[in-house]
């Protein structure tokens, strides 16, 4: 076990356990997603959850040196969610303003994950 540092996570140990059983879970929430892209209607309450997934995962990714999924992953989940919300927001009569911030804000969600992604794994955008 390997100590290189006072901070919180400056820990083997710390970090797996932020691996294991606080980014795995969120990581697995992207994933839903893609093996089931109606999870991301709107109306449907994973929907909401990837995308407190999203969000988590870029604090924790900043903040407390928490390794990010896989570019890959969060570029497909980004692209079927964005799909599916499109093809399915107009269904819930959603006023014009609200429709244009709240896709602004899914895709700053995450695009910001996909820089830290990229960033971390040294993929070029």
């Amino acid at each position: 076990m390997g100590v290189w540092g006072p901070g919180n996570f400056q820990r083997d140990a710390a970090l797996d356990y932020m691996s294991s059983d606080i980014v795995k879970p969120l990581v697995a929430k992207l994933r839903e997603i893609v093996d089931n892209p109606t999870n991301a209607e709107p109306d449907d309450p994973t929907a909401d959850e990837v995308m407190v997934a999203v969000e988590i995962l870029c604090v924790l990714c900043e903040r407390c040196r928490a390794v990010p999924p896989g570019p890959g992953l969060v570029e497909e989940c980004r692209s079927i969610y964005l799909k599916v919300w499109d093809g399915y927001i107009d269904r819930l009569s959603p006023k014009p303003e609200y429709k244009k911030e709240r896709r602004d804000i899914i895709e700053a969600s995450f695009a910001e994950l996909a820089r830290l992604a990229h960033k971390w794994h040294e993929v070029d955008p």
